[in-house]
């Protein structure tokens, strides 16, 4: 090794090697657009599955009414043949 290049100074950089300067701890408005359509996408793609799973918690006539919330009212389920049987 030549003698400048063992007394150059070594590059300091923080623990996790990201750059010290303060632009990269601010975001920009870009990456809030980008994080806010990413949001917006997830809430669109999962908002089926809640209603699946919020549906299968109901009976036919809370599905019809929008009624009941998440659970629905979880009513007593009664068949009628076997009320006719007396079980």
């Amino acid at each position: 090794m030549t003698d400048a290049a063992m007394t150059s100074q070594p590059v300091v950089s923080d623990q996790k090697g990201a750059r010290s300067d303060s632009s990269s701890m601010s975001w920009s408005s870009r990456e809030a657009l980008k994080h806010a359509v990413l949001i917006v996408g997830a809430i669109i793609v999962l908002l089926p599955f809640y209603v699946m799973v919020s549906y299968s918690f109901k009976g036919p006539s809370e599905i019809m009414q929008q009624t009941g919330g998440f659970f629905g009212s979880q009513e007593l389920f009664r068949d009628d043949f076997c009320v006719k049987l007396g079980n």
